[in-house]
């Protein structure tokens, strides 16, 4: 797999990160421009392509692999804390990305549901916190986490 914006395996795009890792960049710049800021990635798996075949292992090993990449790439941005959400084989990869770059102890956690992605934001998010939620309409993670760090800490800004 190539480290490119769009990952393809036969033809067929697996995801394209393009938006994923522009928000990252856009997090992270808004968070190293005001230091006493912390970035949070709450990441969940992409929603998955159409044209993608479950049972072709290449393309859905492509389709971690892409996830993969963008745990790396938070790490990269020095993304604060990176939370991957959900069960599934990407996800996995999201947050073996980002621990395999370099990312340790809680920086980079990994929780089965969106409720335990909030319990964490419940617990360690601060005022000045910046908050970047993104992943497939599937899982729902982008409503349920959208509302409640709004809820929970209006002051910290949603990306």
């Amino acid at each position: 797999m190539s480290n490119t914006d769009s990952d393809r395996v036969e033809g067929v795009d697996l995801v394209d990160t393009r938006a994923v890792r522009a928000a990252l960049r856009d997090l992270a710049d808004a968070v190293h421009a005001a230091p006493p800021r912390r970035s949070w990635a709450v990441l969940g798996e992409m929603d998955v392509p159409a044209e993608l075949d479950a049972e072709d292992r290449a393309a859905m090993t492509g389709w971690v692999v892409s996830h993969d990449e963008l745990g790396r790439l938070a790490v990269r941005l020095d993304i604060g804390q990176v939370i991957c959400v959900g069960t599934s084989r990407a996800v996995h990869g999201l947050h073996q990305g980002a621990v395999m770059e370099g990312s340790w102890g809680s920086e980079a956690v990994l929780v089965p549901t969106p409720q335990a992605a909030a319990e964490i934001l419940d617990a360690q998010l601060g005022e000045h916190d910046v908050v970047l939620v993104m992943g497939g309409r599937e899982l729902g993670l982008t409503d349920f986490l959208n509302s409640r760090v709004g809820r929970r800490s209006p002051g910290a800004e949603s990306a």
